[in-house]
């Protein structure tokens, strides 16, 4: 009775207090926000789809994740598939009002692929003709890369493969044009409100790191215009704190929503979840004892009885021995590593770990999901092998810095795909990957997954991947996977055609506000 009494107030406080709202303002919580407004570091799900609302890419992912002309009017693909040329549309110009020119992608890319600031998704840009030379400091000269500027207002791309996912890669906000008046003028400062210009339906007008970022719709928008004013992002750790204000009628959507939420809202209209392209990894420092050694990470890896891990509101973190969610890639469903305690005392053995002597830690973003999920993984390691196992749980910078300065032995992280094919999986785990955090290095992994990357869809392509995701998972035990990763959500009722992609991304441009 009392469990009803609570779905009906959820439904009537929702209903109520919209009718108070601005019609025109969407008030969306976040749980944590980008360091910055710099689209080309922009890395979590979570808070990307920012990004992709306040610029524009020469592609974009239609509702079937599909890419499609955005700023660029054209596409010519030359007949191998190596040399890719887009024409700009006419007319375009940034929130300034200066136009865009062909240059700005140049800039963008180009300042992606510094070799004194390389940023962690260079890699997007691996498959481009002297890319990589040039990002390692091997060609000095950019214009000896394959991108160059084609008359008139166009981009020339070379390739050094042909690559079936390119267009769909280039949708990704690292890759979407920066202006190099604005850098020379600015700084580190330049994505700055107020300092930064943009080319999507939505421009920052207010940023408190941390607490707040106000979006504005872009009068000079390009395209059609989007339905909503202006979009009020709060950034609010807690998920009880949001909840309530969502209650209250304070806040429209809230993302994500955590496990104690989802059991109390999960049968009303408002709670929504989406199911995603992301899996969560029990990551090993491979440079660092005891993982440095095959024998100690295999150890590890069979001592977990996954079908025990009940992680806190199943429905959203599934546990699971498959790598990547079955959409992706179902030809590797079969890549596992069982539960298998005696062969994991034979490895921890043979590695030479006294398990009474070592003492681990496994380091994580600090919530309520996390503490239980890896709790009970510590429990089954030190039951099941006698390892002294300890979780610990960072706040967000201090978790990125253990990582960083490769203090961590053990971490657990998302990884989720950036654009719709495997090889945004795979590619993270190449040796010269800056989103290789467990520093695990493999030639003849590089070899299988750099080929795979070029070839069309089809047998060839997959036995590729799934030696390389054999090598990775099940031979070398160089990573975990644990759980997929859902999103679960709440969506007043007043709002419409909110909707989150496998992703990660909200097209802000079509949804709606009723009174």
């Amino acid at each position: 009775m009392l469990r009803a009494l609570l779905l009906c107030f959820v439904l009537w406080a929702t209903l109520i207090s919209s009718s108070s709202a601005d019609p025109m303002r969407l008030r969306l919580r976040l749980s944590s926000g980008p360091t910055d407004l710099d689209w080309s570091t922009a890395g979590s799900q979570i808070t990307s789809f920012v990004f992709a609302n306040i610029m524009d890419g020469l592609t974009e992912l239609d509702g079937t994740l599909i890419a499609r002309p955005a700023l660029a009017k054209s596409i010519d693909v030359s007949p191998d598939g190596k040399i890719y040329t887009f024409r700009l549309r006419e007319g375009v110009k940034w929130s300034d009002g200066k136009p865009l020119r062909a240059e700005d992608f140049i800039t963008s890319w180009q300042r992606l692929l510094d070799p004194l600031d390389v940023k962690p998704f260079a890699v997007m840009l691996s498959n481009v003709v002297g890319a990589m030379d040039y990002s390692h400091g091997k060609l000095k000269d950019f214009t000896q890369v394959g991108i160059k500027v084609v008359q008139p207002n166009g981009i020339e791309v070379t390739l050094v493969s042909a690559q079936p996912y390119f267009l769909e890669l280039l949708a990704s906000p690292v890759l979407f044009p920066m202006r190099k008046d604005l850098l020379e003028a600015h700084g580190r400062r330049w994505s700055e409100p107020g300092k930064t210009a943009v080319l999507g339906p939505y421009l920052p007008v207010s940023y408190e790191k941390g607490k707040r970022l106000v979006l504005r719709r872009n009068a000079g928008y390009y395209g059609r215009a989007p339905h909503i004013d202006s979009i009020d992002i709060r950034i609010i750790g807690e998920d009880a704190i949001a909840t309530a204000m969502f209650e209250r009628g304070e806040l429209d959507v809230v993302i994500p929503v955590n496990f104690k939420e989802s059991e109390s809202l999960k049968n009303t209209p408002v709670f929504r979840t989406a199911r995603q392209f992301r899996t969560r990894f029990l990551y090993f420092n491979c440079e660092s004892y005891p993982f440095s050694m095959p024998n100690a990470r295999k150890a590890v890896a069979m001592a977990i009885d996954r079908s025990k891990l009940a992680y806190p509101g199943k429905q959203g973190f599934p546990s699971t021995e498959a790598f990547t969610p079955n959409e992706l890639f179902p030809e590797g469903a079969d890549i596992k590593v069982p539960f298998n305690l005696k062969a994991a005392k034979e490895a921890l053995a043979e590695a030479g770990v006294v398990a009474e002597k070592t003492a681990l830690e496994i380091v994580a973003l600090s919530n309520d999901e996390n503490a239980i999920a890896l709790n009970e993984v510590a429990d089954q390691l030190r039951q099941n092998l006698g390892l002294k196992v300890e979780v610990k749980l960072l706040a967000r910078d201090f978790f990125i810095n253990q990582i960083t300065i490769r203090a961590a032995p053990l971490f657990y992280l998302a990884r989720g795909a950036e654009y719709p094919d495997l090889n945004s999986f795979m590619s993270s785990f190449l040796s010269d990957s800056g989103l290789n955090t467990m520093r695990w290095k493999n030639p003849k992994y590089d070899e299988l997954v750099k080929n795979a990357a070029q070839l069309p869809k089809g047998s060839e392509r997959t036995a590729a991947y799934h030696e390389a995701l054999e090598l990775l998972v099940a031979k070398a035990y160089a990573v975990i996977p644990l759980h997929f990763e859902h999103f679960s959500y709440l969506v007043s009722s007043r709002v419409k055609d909110f909707m989150i992609s496998p992703l990660g991304a909200v097209n802000l441009r079509t949804v709606q506000l009723t009174r």
